[in-house]
């Protein structure tokens, strides 16, 4: 049976791996996944921004050109 991961990209170059060793059992799993974690790293960053916004600038554009990618491992 496949198993999938995510990897999480974002505009600075960063990667991100979002499994921790955990796989997804099926495509559309992981796809929620990715889709889940574009949309909380977003949430933290204001979250951050919020309580302190000198040591984290926070800029919604940052997040226009992040992006999942869906990797089948097994």
């Amino acid at each position: 049976m496949a198993k999938y991961k995510v990897i999480l990209h974002f505009s600075d170059g960063d990667v991100e791996d979002d499994n921790y060793g955990e796989f997804y059992s099926s495509k559309a799993e992981a796809e929620s996944a990715g889709q889940e974690g574009l949309h909380d790293t977003q949430t933290g960053a204001e979250i951050l921004n919020l309580s302190n916004p000198g040591d984290n600038p926070y800029d919604p554009q940052d997040f226009d050109q992040a992006w999942y990618e869906v990797v089948k491992v097994k």
